[in-house]
């Protein structure tokens, strides 16, 4: 991961940290239980769409929201059969 996806990642991952403080980060490990794999694969996600697109704030915050709110029961976050992140009211 280059260095600029690494700064990233970190602010990213703060932005959570600073929204649910149940959330913990030991290392490249994130522990949120049986979503940690989402979470995870989202952040991997995200972060790779700021680095090739250039995502906006606007999107980075709605993405951030949509982890947090999921992580709180809010939504469900899952994968499509394409690839495609989905983002659904429960």
């Amino acid at each position: 991961m280059s260095s600029h996806g690494k700064i990233n990642r970190q602010v990213i991952l703060k932005a959570i940290k600073e929204l649910d403080k149940g959330f913990v980060v030991e290392g490249n490990v994130l522990h949120l239980g049986r979503k940690a794999f989402v979470v995870n694969s989202v952040v991997s996600w995200l972060i790779e769409k700021i680095e090739k697109e250039g995502y906006d704030h606007k999107n980075i915050d709605f993405y951030i929201t949509a982890i947090n709110n999921y992580v709180n029961d809010k939504i469900n976050l899952r994968w499509d059969g394409n690839g495609n992140l989905l983002v659904e009211s429960v």
